[in-house]
């Protein structure tokens, strides 16, 4: 770890009065964020907010749960805080981003069996192989309601599509990260999804039908019953 994270560890035991056992967690986490900044060649305590994007995308990756993305988002955004406060950086890359809800992740023994069954077939053939795979992994790796899905815009896409900014309920923004998996597939459809829309007509949304108009809800349970049966 960095000599600023050593320094704020002890500034929360010290002048905060937080237990050992929160330390402990705090250190833990920041741990895992510089052995994952350092493994790209990023200094931690310089991080941007793309390179916490990518951190947490790296740990829904790993199937970690969402209360341990979410207390890694916390402490990150406590370190950075702290760096802002005593004039060590001049903004906080954390800040902004939000906690995964509780009922985002998906259950895991759907994911190991019916979901990557699904994501296997679909990449093997069907009408639309890279568009089906792309599409069952970017739902089911950062839970995104179906809605929501058929709402995603080119333009809402994170940079090296590690995840999206989606409006939820209450007209909300919120970000949702997908696997490295998807990420991949989402790389093999966007340019194959250029061949489909005219650039002069192009509506902007990320998952499209034959005919090059936006996926609809119906159509996706159409899709997900082909690979079903």
């Amino acid at each position: 770890m960095t000599a600023n994270i050593e320094a704020w560890l002890e500034y929360l035991h010290t002048l905060r009065g937080l237990s050992p056992a929160t330390i402990l967690s705090y250190r833990r986490d920041l741990t895992l964020f510089c052995e994952h900044c350092r493994a790209s060649s990023v200094d931690p305590d310089s991080a941007t907010r793309q390179d916490v994007r990518a951190f947490i995308a790296y740990m829904s990756d790993c199937r970690a749960s969402t209360r341990s993305i979410n207390r890694a988002l916390a402490s990150i955004r406590g370190y950075f805080r702290y760096l802002v406060r005593f004039a060590k950086r001049c903004d906080n890359p954390a800040e902004t981003l939000r906690n995964l809800k509780n009922d985002q992740r998906i259950p895991s023994f759907l994911w190991e069996g019916e979901m990557a069954s699904l994501a296997k077939r679909s990449a093997e053939g069907g009408l639309w192989p890279l568009r089906d795979q792309d599409l069952i992994l970017a739902i089911y790796s950062s839970g995104l309601r179906v809605s929501e899905a058929m709402s995603l815009t080119l333009t809402a896409l994170e940079k090296g599509y590690t995840g999206a900014r989606v409006i939820g309920k209450g007209n909300r923004e919120r970000v949702v990260f997908f696997s490295k998996e998807a990420s991949e597939a989402l790389k093999a459809w966007i340019p194959a999804r250029a061949t489909r829309v005219p650039s002069e007509a192009d509506h902007g949304y990320l998952f499209i039908n034959q005919r090059g108009e936006p996926l609809t809800p119906r159509g996706f349970r159409w899709i997900l019953e082909r690979y079903s049966n």
